[in-house]
């Protein structure tokens, strides 16, 4: 009857459990971005039809259509508070006047700082996007958000 060598059986039990543990890590998961704020702003003159959604893995988790005016004051921006109901995996995509524009939510983020403020606004030659982060356990709203363009 062979035998098993000791040093060989434990080289291959080590090999098996190190395969088996490969990925089991206490690491947390990377934060997921919170939009707390989503601002259409037109930039313009002339009056422009915004379209917005937020896309998550389930589909569509918000959209909207609006016609912002340009040419008298607050009319040319629109705030949507907390346009989500949660942290997730957001695809926002914004199109007017031909132009689009889109922004991986996950992409904007820090662990430090996962909530969102998302601005995307017509100037006078393309579609721009803009963007501010902060601690979303901090119980105040950011102070630093930016005003509603108008």
């Amino acid at each position: 009857m062979p035998s098993i060598d000791r040093r060989s059986l434990l080289v291959a039990a080590a090999g098996s459990a190190t395969g088996l543990l490969a990925g089991c890590t206490d690491d947390p998961a990377p934060p997921e971005p919170q939009i707390e704020y989503l601002e259409l702003a037109n930039h313009r003159h002339e009056g422009q039809e915004f379209s917005a959604r937020i896309e998550d893995g389930d589909g569509t988790a918000f959209e909207t259509t609006e016609r912002l005016r340009g040419d008298e004051p607050g009319e040319g921006a629109i705030v949507f508070e907390q346009p989500v109901s949660g942290p997730g995996a957001y695809e926002v995509v914004v199109e007017v006047d031909g132009y689009e524009s889109s922004t991986t939510a996950s992409d904007l983020i820090t662990e430090e700082e996962d909530c969102l403020y998302l601005e995307f606004y017509l100037g006078s030659s393309t579609l721009h996007s803009e963007y501010l982060t902060w601690p979303c356990d901090e119980e105040s709203v950011a102070e630093d958000a930016p005003a509603a363009s108008v």
